[in-house]
């Protein structure tokens, strides 16, 4: 789920009533790192790719992603190697593990989404954050 557009608009998104955020534990991974992954295989794996464009996207410092990436590649999620023509740059590639997760990703969005949702009394809620989260769907 990338709450950007949300943020963009001056409010955080967030559940009333639920404990803690949606994540992607049944893959073992947190809602940010799935995001670092999705955005990595969306075709950040090319060589080269600098951890502030990842950064970037995620929504998190370059240094909160160069920890957020070294967790992911000490679990075997992702490889990482000096950039072969920019020796200041890093080319990251998924795993097929990880490949796996992105591509299971969108389906257990879908169910973390609905299953919030559903929580919800009429009282509990932002009335526009339910609408939004019915509607930013991938």
């Amino acid at each position: 789920m990338c709450a950007e557009p949300y943020r963009r608009a001056g409010r955080e998104p967030r559940l009333v009533g639920v404990s803690r955020p949606p994540s992607y534990e049944e893959f073992g991974v947190s809602t940010r790192e799935y995001d670092a992954l999705a955005v990595l295989a969306g075709g950040a794996g090319v060589a080269g790719q600098q951890v502030r464009a990842v950064a970037r996207a995620i929504g998190l410092s370059p240094s909160a992603t160069s920890r957020l990436l070294s967790r992911l590649r000490d679990r075997d999620l992702i490889a990482v190697q000096v950039g072969h023509r920019d020796h200041r740059t890093l080319d990251i590639q998924l795993t097929p593990a990880a490949h796996e997760v992105v591509r299971r990703g969108p389906a257990a969005l879908e169910r973390i989404t609905t299953a919030a949702i559903a929580a919800l009394s009429a009282a509990d809620h932002d009335p526009v954050l339910v609408e939004w989260l019915r509607t930013d769907r991938p």
